[in-house]
């Protein structure tokens, strides 16, 4: 389009300037830049926000929770153990390998809904960029073609290649999974750590100031069993979730 206004005789009039709002001493070319890399990266958060506000997620988003809520009420129950066995390690030391395996449990039951999760991510993030380029794909009514965009009304649209874009918006949708994954094992560390503490070090002063006894010793190494195997699903939840949700936000692609 010519960018000149012209008279009726077709002679140039005048050059329209255009409006610069950006900061002083970055350049137009780079001020278009950043705006449409901010505009980008908004389309992305927006488009994963959509994503994980799916109906499909409640199931596994209540698991979730139930989940979280065991662990709270693993925590109240140590306040009664305390008082039935705080003088009693064997019977404590019992008490809690189930607790650990309680623990274990909550957190697997975490895990499977969080995979559950990280499973739908690619049609839930492929339907939702499906419907937007459904809404705003033009109309009979709204414009054709050959119609050019009015600089003055009409929003040039973001452009990015679709795969970086898809990829975009997935590496969102599972980063924030992964954040609420290691929140969860966060949590569940510390719960682990103030019960080693308070609890299961009292108990083993207790054991060693009394005789000998193996059904104690049975009932510690059961203990230290379960706590073992919760340590190491703990670490290796730690370990897949880091590797698996890549950073949001991945850099794309933006027309210049």
């Amino acid at each position: 389009m010519d960018d000149w206004i012209r008279t009726n005789s077709g002679a140039p009039l005048i050059t329209p300037q255009k409006t610069y709002n950006g900061p002083p001493g970055m350049s137009q070319a780079k001020y278009e830049r950043v705006t449409k890399a901010g505009a980008q990266k908004k389309e992305i958060a927006d488009d994963a926000q959509q994503a994980l506000s799916s109906p499909k997620l409640s199931a596994s988003e209540q698991a979730k929770s139930r989940a979280k809520a065991e662990i709270q009420a693993i925590m109240k129950r140590m306040n009664v153990l305390k008082k039935l066995f705080s003088a009693d390690p064997k019977q404590m030391a019992k008490a809690l390998a189930q607790v650990f395996r309680d623990l274990k449990a909550a957190l697997k039951q975490y895990k499977d809904a969080l995979k559950d999760e990280q499973g739908l991510g690619g049609d839930l993030v492929s339907g939702v960029l499906t419907a937007r380029a459904a809404a705003s794909a033009p109309t009979a009514q709204s414009g054709t073609a050959d119609q050019e965009p009015s600089p003055q009304t009409d929003a040039a649209p973001v452009k990015s290649d679709p795969q970086s874009l898809y990829n975009s918006v997935l590496g969102a949708y599972q980063q924030q999974f992964g954040a609420d994954g290691l929140d969860f094992v966060k949590t569940l560390r510390a719960t682990v750590q103030e019960i080693e503490d308070k609890i299961v070090s009292a108990a083993r002063i207790q054991a060693k100031g009394r005789p000998k006894d193996k059904a104690t010793d049975e009932a510690f190494k059961d203990m230290d069993g379960a706590l073992k195997d919760l340590r190491k699903d703990m670490d290796d939840m730690d370990r897949d979730l880091k590797q698996a949700a890549p950073a949001a936000g991945q850099s794309l692609d933006v027309a210049a």
